[in-house]
């Protein structure tokens, strides 16, 4: 049974950044405040591999449309491996 997500949604969004953490966290920062999607906590993980970081950010999302636009947004972004 698929069930519509009901917006506004408070999630995680997680981020696998090819460059240094402090870049991924300024520049991500950066499209959300752009988008206008209120973000919390723009943390910095081990990626566990040495070249890759993992960033996490606690956002809010209002619709689907801003849901659409944030991840064509991030597909773009070469150093972004993998986000969710």
């Amino acid at each position: 049974m698929n069930k519509e997500l009901q917006f506004p949604v408070v999630y995680d969004l997680r981020v696998i950044y090819s460059g240094s953490a402090t870049d991924g966290l300024e520049r991500i920062s950066k499209l959300l405040k752009d988008l206008s999607i209120d973000s919390r906590n723009g943390v910095e993980k081990d990626g566990g591999k040495g070249q890759l970081v993992r960033l996490n950010f606690n956002i809010t999302i209002l619709n689907k449309e801003q849901m659409n636009t944030l991840y064509s947004n991030l597909k773009v972004i070469p150093e972004i491996k993998w986000a969710t």
